[in-house]
């Protein structure tokens, strides 16, 4: 029985990039998702940043969050970070999570390794708790990538980038209006409410798990 880990590992293999989901300049978003998690979850209670990436979001939500929560960063490509992730295994991700966040991950993904994803950030939650997930939007963004040519799914494609070791293909999906929020509800079921989040990311939603 091949494990999420390995699945994963093999996964990432061809998933070109995946490790760069989250980068200095995004720290403003998680900033702001933090004084939403402000909201949302108890005292005492703990957030677990999902992919990430360099780490700047993981400190940018701590800061925010210091006197009201503890935050834990997984990172599956821990390769690049500036701070060392508390999880490189998803399957040492122990327990539930009030908050978990994860932005700028599931738009690199290809579909069935993004369901896998989706559906384990899913299962963090604890019960009344959330999830806030962004990703980048089709129109205006992913489509006006350079040295991009078409993936096999729609409003998906492959953009090459120059790195050290030579061209690299990146995978990008972009998501518009509330095709992010069908994607999750259509995973998610009957014991989450999804909902549209303006003014956080390009596109993002808020997950309730409600028991």
């Amino acid at each position: 029985m091949i494990t999420f880990k390995q699945f994963l590992d093999e996964a990432l293999e061809h998933q070109a990039g995946s490790e760069t989901t989250q980068v200095a300049t995004t720290t403003g978003t998680y900033q702001k998702t933090a004084e939403k998690i402000k909201g949302l979850m108890p005292t005492g209670g703990a957030v677990l940043d999902y992919g990430a990436g360099l780490g700047e979001g993981t400190r940018a939500m701590a800061e925010i969050l210091k006197d009201r929560a503890v935050v834990h960063g997984y990172e599956p490509s821990p390769g690049r970070a500036k701070q060392k992730p508390n999880f490189t295994d998803p399957e040492d991700i122990k327990g539930q999570y009030d908050a978990v966040v994860s932005h700028n991950v599931l738009n690199v993904l290809e579909p069935e390794l993004r369901h896998q994803v989706t559906k384990h950030i899913l299962g963090l939650i604890k019960p009344e708790g959330h999830a806030i997930i962004g990703t980048r939007k089709w129109t205006g963004d992913v489509n006006a990538a350079k040295n991009a040519e078409p993936a096999d799914e729609e409003k998906a494609i492959w953009i090459t980038k120059k790195t050290k070791s030579g061209p690299q293909k990146v995978y990008q999906k972009g998501f518009d209006k509330s095709e992010l929020q069908d994607y999750i509800k259509g995973l998610a079921g009957e014991d989450f409410e999804v909902k549209r989040l303006p003014g956080i990311a390009a596109n993002a939603v808020q997950v309730k798990r409600l028991k």
